[in-house]
Parts: C-alpha cells; structure tokens; sequence
C-alpha cells in the first residue's frame, strides 16, 4: 500500500471528527516522499477549501445547457503536498419551467464516472434550487473535472432538439468543497519548484523571502532575479513575495543566507563552501519546507540564483551545489520567451498552450481559441494589416447550406468562410485517419483590430446549420444529432515580420500590461533598477512584486539586471531606469516630472485636457501640456507610477514607482496584482488610491525606436485631415511648379537646338 493511503488512513477518523463528514477514501494520487516515517508524520489540521465555478472559469457567469449543447465542464485541481478526505458538490441549477418532470434529468461526472443523478421534478421547474452531491474522494486526482450532460425534453414525441424551452443553467455560484490536509512531502529537489510552486494550485502565489537582518545590495539583486523567475512560473497569478527579517512564517519560503549572515534558526548549520541550494523542513513545523540559498558570499547567492535560473532541470536530492551557471549567448531585442516572432512567420503550433487546442467535437462545436502577445511598440502602419494563411479541417455538412467558419480578433468580428461539403482540395491534403471525412482548405486574411503589449485572443467559431425536422404525432420524423469534428490546422501561419518598431512615450500602459520599455530586453540587460539605501520591507516587497510581474509577462528571468542604490550611477548608464521608492533628488531636479510624492506635500502637473487614447504625435504635443498644478497633503495612504524621458540619454526612459509610505506601497503592490488596476493605466502618471487607479496624459513626449522621415511624416500627417489636405495641396502645387519649369525648360532648349 502506498504511503499516501496509509496516511490517509491512519489520520480518516481525526479528519472525520473534525469536519464532522463521512470519508469514504482518500486521493489514490502519489505522495512525492516514500520514504519519510509515519510516526514522524505529525496530524495537520484538515482545513476547507471552497471554490466557486465563476473562480475556476475565470467568468462570472452561469453554465448554459441546451439542447444541441447539454454538455458543460468544470476544472479544479489539488497541490501535490495535499491529499483530500473529504469533496462535496454544492450546485445551484435552474430548469426551463417547460421541462417534463422526471423524464428531464441531469448527469454529474467527477472524472468521467458518474457520480450523480439529478432527476427534474415538478417543483424545481422554473426557479433556482440546491443541491448538494458528495464527491467520493477516490476518484480525485491532481487534475479533476466535473462534467454536466443535461438530458431535457419538453414534450413525448417529435422533439426539436433545438426548442428554445430546452434549457438548465447552473449557477456561477455553485461551488466545490474541499476537506484537505497538508503532508510532509520528501526533502527532494528533483520535484522543483514544487512545492514552493505549484502548478495545480490557481490561487494567488505567495513566496516570502527571508533574510537575517538587512540585505545588501547584491542580495537584493539575487532576490530580485528569483522573484522574476517565480514570476515566469506564475505566469497570470498574482505574485507577492512577502520579506521577513530574521523571522518564520507559517508558509513554504525561501531563505537567503551567507556564512556572516544567517538567521537565527539556522544559526548551527553547516558552513558553506560554495553556492548551495539546499531543501530542508521548517524547524517549527516540518508541513512547511524552506528553500535555502546559501554561499560563503553576496557573489555565491548570485552564482546559486543564477543555477535556479539556468539549471534547476538537473536538481535531485535535498541539497545541490552549484559550479557555474551562465548565458552563453547574449539575448536578442523583442526575443522574450512569451512575445510572438517578429523576425519571420510564425506557426500557430508555436502559440499553442496544449496539446489539442487547435481542436473541437460536439454537436454544437465549443470555438477554437490562441492567444498572441505582441511588443507594444509594433509600428503596424499598414495597409493590408497582418496576413495569416489560415487552413482548417472540419467534418462537412450534408448539404450546401449556411454552415461556415466565422473569425474573431478580440471579441471583434473579422470575416466568415462557409464549410463547402464539395470541396475536393481538401481529400489532397488530408492526412487525420483517425477523424474520417474531414476537408481542407486555404486562404488568405487579414488582420485588423489588433491590441499591442496585451494578450490578444484569436478565435474560430465553426458554426454548423441543423437541419431538424419534426410535425405531429401521427407524422413524425426525428433527426439523429450527430457530433462533428473540427481543427485549425498547426501548419497555419500568421506573419508580424517586416514591422519596423516605434512609439511615441510615455506610455504606461506598455508598462503594466508588457513591461515595456524595459522588456526589450527580455533579461533586462538594457535596465538599471534604482532602489534607497537600506530600503524597508515594504520597498523590497514592492520591487520584489515588480520583478515577478515582469517575469510573468516576458517569460524570462531578469538576470542581468543592473541594482544600484547610488544616484550617480544612472548618470554615466545609457539604459532605462527603473526607479522604486522615490526619486532622488538628481534626477527630480533636472527632469520635468509631472507628479513628485514628499513628506510634507504632494504635487501634480494637470493637462489642459485628458486624452484616454492618444492618436497620433501631434495631438499629445498639443493637449498633453501642462497648464495647472496643484499641491496637497492628505491623511490617507497614497502610491503613483511616473514615466518621462532621462534627462541624461535621448530617447532613454525613466519610470518611477513612488509610494508616501509603507501603506502606499502595499497599494502600489496590489495595483501591479490587479488586471482591473493595470487596464486602467495609461499616459505619463498614474495615480494609486484606495479608491482605484487614475491615469492622465501631461508633459512632453518622445519617441522610442525607429522610423524613417518619410513614414514619420506619414504618422504625424495619417489622423489629421486638415494637415493632410494642406499638405497635399501644397505638394501639388510644388509639383506642377516644378513640372513647369521643366516644361519651360526643355521648350527653351528646343527653340535653341532649332536655331
């Protein structure tokens, strides 16, 4: 018997008494030790866990069944280092009040074993009711699906499956109860990152760090570079990385340590002898685990960071020591791991998340979906827009009729093919056996609508025309639904290459949303990061957050980042700044900042007039200027973000994540946390309160990247129709003065040739 079972087992009846619900099994799933004593094991208390479906499908909005599409799923998933003894289904379903009691039924399948059989009485018809089924803790795995097959029918014989009075929708706030318990797991590095991540857990991710007194700079930098690597594991998670100094707290952390510098509770731990990574029990409560970070020096953390980064594949055992860990080959601009290509045409098997994405079944055929990140400065000032040459396989109707291919971008209609059942092109290039009947085709399509620096989603719905027939009882014909299959092939090819890259700055929703500028390089090696000297533990949280967001968005760990606490610095780098905390008085003087945060007062440049979307160069020069300001003290927390060119290098940019005090800079943490928070920055400042975040457009602007004079005349000239009549007009007069005087010119030469 394994080792999860028989801890299951030895601890049932405690669980029981404590949840005061009957358990019947527990997870057959594998516990990552098998070789940890029992009797070492100590009783962790059973906590509950409730998980609504609007949190697990990311929507707030019910389940629909019908008729033509009675299936719906719900997924939720368990940590590797929790087994669960006790599940239960709470569900809030509503009937169509036309159903026929009894004969309309709903299915519930945990895992694809029926678990449920929801039989639609009289009295459920036509309003909300509950349910509550318990889930036989067996059948949970680490990836678990409820599956709804909705069986209706609203009259005896000669049922149109398509009758708008078929209907069941289930409850966005139905939720699924968990009883679970934690379990030592093996001290085994072989498993990283778990379980200091996990990719199961969908909650929020909170990794603290930990620290024997104050760190220095280049602990700061190697904790800095961990919290953006985390931060790519993370990826869409909110990330948080709480810092205690010299202290426990009750969660998977990681510790930083040198031998001069190491907290009290490892004190007696062995001396280092070179960069070491080292997985070891929490004194106080060995449920928790520590990842340790130890070297004889700053330099060693550095070298040991820097082997989580590039070599954590090769990790095994409880402890690994770290010889060398480098880049050999210098990052490229544009090239983060989470950007689509510029350079060339890129496969839609490249924007893939999973194996079977690009593929759909069913009656009525759920859409197709991939989603792209693109670098916020893509100059997309083209014609033609973005050509995709699209080829997609699909199970084809039984007659000619309305049934086609409809594309979205962005929730924006973009164009529809219909599914020909005749087109023979398709059994030439078929090559699926398993899917029978399926046909191929290509064309060509244009994009339009595209969104930079933010995830844009592509969508293709197949939509299929059913033909159903019915009549009376005495003349019935039914129709047999069958499912069809669809698939967007992975050979399809979308283009971004030939795009020059320019952007007219500040701008900080490229910041929120992509990191950018700084993101250009994925490593950050174009950045220097100015922090105070001996920041607090809010500063440190907040940098820390900073570069797990980073991370996240370009999928790359931040190791080359420069961390420097002395002002001067930033005078002689030709790279963006990133500033945390406050400005320092360097820059602040020589730089025209439109929001500065002091301890006395706060002040603010306004505009003559907020611009939400900016159009083109000249419509931020002309009403983005300052023309108020305004200064005030209040009692409330109160955090911003500022953006503006360096004062030092042209066309280098400056931004700054300034915070009054320690409850600023919790706001600004969650602010960078927050999608809604992110969505609604933009321009030079950003405002952070308890309230929301504001945004507004003042100061000058600059432009980052590269464009020729021609195009960027084009630019300033493409949203303004008076210029461009202006111009044209004087074109043409330039023209025809020009193609005057070379008429008259060669008329002189010929009345002299003659002579």
């Amino acid at each position: 018997m394994k080792l999860r079972h028989i801890i299951a087992g030895l601890f049932v009846v405690s669980a029981v008494a404590q949840a005061k619900t009957t358990v019947q099994t527990v997870s057959h799933r594998e516990l990552v030790s098998t070789n940890v004593p029992i009797q070492t094991i100590p009783v962790a208390p059973v906590t509950q866990e409730t998980l609504s479906f609007g949190l697990l499908r990311h929507e707030d909005r019910s389940l629909k069944l019908t008729g033509t599409k009675p299936e719906q799923t719900v997924q939720f998933s368990l940590r590797s280092d929790e087994v669960a003894f006790g599940a239960s289904l709470n569900l809030t379903f509503t009937p169509s009040p036309a159903l026929i009691p009894v004969e309309s039924q709903l299915k519930i399948y945990l895992n694809d074993e029926l678990v449920s059989l929801v039989t639609v009485t009289k009295e459920d018809l036509g309003h909300k009711n509950q349910l509550s089924v318990p889930l036989v803790p067996k059948l949970l795995t680490d990836y678990n699906r409820l599956r709804f097959e909705f069986i209706g029918h609203y009259q005896d014989v000669c049922e149109n499956p398509a009758h708008t009075s078929l209907w069941m929708d289930l409850g966005s706030d139905s939720t699924v109860d968990l009883m679970v318990q934690r379990l030592i797991v093996d001290n085994d590095l072989s498993n990283f990152p778990e379980p200091f991540f996990d990719s199961r857990d969908n909650q929020a991710f909170e990794l603290p760090f930990i620290f024997a007194d104050q760190p220095s700079l280049a602990t700061e930098r190697s904790a800095a570079i961990l919290a953006s690597w985390f931060g790519s594991q993370a990826k869409w998670r909110a990330k948080t990385f709480p810092v205690y100094l010299n202290q426990l707290p009750q969660h998977h952390s990681v510790v930083f340590m040198t031998n001069q510098s190491r907290p009290d509770f490892l004190k007696d731990y062995p001396q280092a002898q070179g960069p070491e990574i080292i997985m070891m029990d929490q004194p106080e409560n060995p449920v928790d685990k520590l990842l340790v970070i130890s070297g004889r020096d700053e330099l060693d953390i550095e070298t040991a960071v820097r082997g989580i980064v590039f070599g954590n594949i090769l990790f095994r055992g409880n402890q690994v020591s770290v010889e060398d860990a480098a880049a050999p080959v210098p990052r490229q601009p544009y090239d983060a791991p989470n950007w689509v290509r510029t350079d060339r045409p890129v496969l839609f098997s490249e924007l893939q998340n999973y194996a079977g994405q690009l593929q759909a079944n069913g009656v009525s055929v759920d859409p197709i979906s991939i989603s792209m990140n693109l670098p916020p400065d893509l100059f997309l000032l083209r014609k033609n827009g973005i050509d995709m040459d699209l080829k997609y396989r699909y199970t084809p109707p039984i007659r000619r009729d309305s049934s086609r291919l409809s594309v979205y971008l962005n929730n924006q209609y973009l164009q529809s093919y219909p599914l020909n059942p005749n087109d023979q092109e398709a059994n030439t290039v078929m090559h699926l056996p398993i899917i029978q009947g399926l046909m191929n085709r290509g064309t060509q399509l244009t994009i339009a609508a595209l969104k930079l620096g933010i995830n844009n989603d592509l969508r293709f719905n197949f939509e299929y025309a059913q033909t159903l027939y019915g009549g009376s009882t005495d003349q019935c014909v039914t129709t047999q639904l069958l499912t069809n299959n669809v698939a967007v092939d992975e050979q399809s090819t979308i283009d971004f290459s030939g795009f020059r890259h320019f952007m007219v700055m500040p701008e900080l929703r490229a910041f929120a949303n992509a990191s950018f500028p700084f993101s250009k390089m994925a490593d950050l090696s174009e950045t220097v990061v100015f922090v105070p000297s001996h920041p607090d533990k809010a500063t440190l949280e907040t940098m820390f957050a900073t570069f797990g967001q980073i991370g996240s968005q370009t999928g790359l760990a931040a190791y080359n980042v420069t961390l420097t606490d002395q002002a001067e610095a930033l005078i002689k780098a030709d790279k963006d700044i990133l500033v945390i905390g406050s400005l320092p008085k360097q820059i602040s003087d020589k730089a025209k900042v439109a929001l500065s945060l002091g301890q006395h007062a706060d002040s603010i440049h306004l505009p003559l007039r907020d611009i939400s979307q900016v159009s083109n160069l000249l419509d931020v020069q002309s009403e983005g200027k300052e023309q108020t300001q305004a200064t005030v003290h209040g009692s409330a927390a109160l955090a911003a973000i500022v953006g503006f060119e360096s004062p030092y290098f042209a066309h280098r940019s400056i931004l700054a994540l300034l915070s009054d005090h320690d409850a600023g800079s919790q706001l600004l943490t969650n602010a960078l946390n927050s999608s809604t928070d992110r969505a609604n920055m933009f321009g030079s400042v950003a405002v952070v309160r308890s309230s929301g975040v504001t945004s507004l457009r003042v100061g000058d602007v600059y432009t980052v990247g590269y464009l020729p004079w021609w195009e960027q005349l084009w630019f300033a000239l493409s949203d303004n129709p008076y210029l461009l009549a202006a111009f044209s007009a004087f074109s043409v007069i330039v023209v025809g003065w020009l193609l005057w005087r070379l008429m008259r010119f060669l008329a002189h030469r010929r009345v002299n040739v003659g002579r």
